[in-house]
């Protein structure tokens, strides 16, 4: 199998030849490397010439005419893919040297796996472990996993976004089901691309760190590491917290949509995606009147709803409440 990997860039100069570096020194190397810098006024797309000069694989760069933004610039880079596997890359972690042999290893163990899902080592900026790891702090707990190992993916997704994408990995085959990624939608292109590919296939954990996930003030993404807080302050904020339904419903539309013009066997999986939308749309719409709330709350409890598409009793007792 061929593997690309997908790296977006800007103004990544202080951390990129680190990153560029564990590319070459992968135990498998990668057969492309497809770069989409989005307007780097830095020395990152110098790095990344000089990179491809000296590289024992394919480099290819394509700087953006103009700045498309994290989401859209990885939309482009892996849409210019050409391998079976696509590995997904930001510019400022650092690879274990066997990163993409154990991922193609997974691939290999079954033809239903459609997505590979890594842990991470958390460092800081000077690549210290920090002594956590990625899905410790995403919340990627065991019960989780446990559903993704048996098959259950998508039950969690439809729920709540646990995919990072610098340790994701998934079949190129599946290109023309995650893109275009659709607009004004909740999840950024990672959660996405899960979301889908978990509607039609499995997807395989590894639960052995495979990147150093650096941690600094200059990152596009928000990292993982928060500042730690009380159960109460936790509960103030999560009962404050305005929910995004609209984007979610834009979301679960999208992809019943996608899904039933697919030559791909969805049906359980758009049976799901209803059902989800369905108790999206009854949250969102709740009556102002308490007791009108109560009963409306009281059947998508009873109906089980609450539990599987959204956070159970805490969910309830918020819409209830606020």
């Amino acid at each position: 199998m061929k593997i690309s990997i997908a790296l977006c860039t800007y103004n990544g100069e202080k951390y990129l030849r680190e990153q560029l570096t564990s590319y070459a020194e992968q135990t498998r190397l990668p057969d492309e490397v497809i770069v989409c810098d989005d307007g780097s006024t830095d020395a990152s797309v110098e790095i990344l010439n000089e990179f491809g000069r000296q590289s024992p694989f394919p480099v290819r760069l394509y700087p953006n005419e103009k700045k498309l933004g994290y989401v859209r610039n990885f939309e482009k880079a892996i849409g210019l893919c050409a391998g079976d596997i696509i590995v997904t890359s930001d510019q400022d972690d650092v690879w274990h040297i066997d990163k993409l042999k154990l991922i193609e290893e997974e691939f290999a163990k079954s033809e239903k796996i459609g997505m590979v899902y890594a842990d991470a080592e958390v460092v800081d900026e000077n690549l210290r472990p920090l002594g956590l790891t990625m899905w410790q702090c995403n919340n990627f707990n065991l019960k989780k996993q446990k559903q993704f190992n048996t098959g259950k993916p998508l039950d969690i997704l439809l729920r709540d976004g646990c995919v990072l994408g610098s340790s994701m990995a998934f079949l190129g085959k599946f290109i023309d089901l995650i893109l275009p990624i659709p607009q004004d939608i909740y999840y950024d292109h990672d959660d996405w691309a899960a979301l889908m590919i978990s509607a039609v296939g499995d997807i395989a954990l590894i639960d052995t760190p495979l990147i150093k996930y650096r941690q600094h003030r200059q990152q596009t993404s928000s990292g993982v590491l928060h500042k730690p807080e009380s159960l109460l302050v936790s509960a103030v904020k999560a009962g404050k917290r305005i929910n995004n339904y609209d984007k979610i419903i834009n979301q679960l539309d999208f992809a019943e949509k996608k899904l039933s013009e697919s030559r791909y066997a969805a049906k359980d999986s758009i049976s799901k995606i209803k059902a989800a939308r369905k108790h999206v749309s009854a949250r969102a719409t709740l009556p102002k009147n308490f007791s009108s709330r109560f009963v409306k709350i009281g059947q998508e409890l009873i109906a089980g709803r609450y539990h599987t598409y959204s956070n159970g009793l805490k969910s309830a007792a918020k819409d209830l409440l606020v």
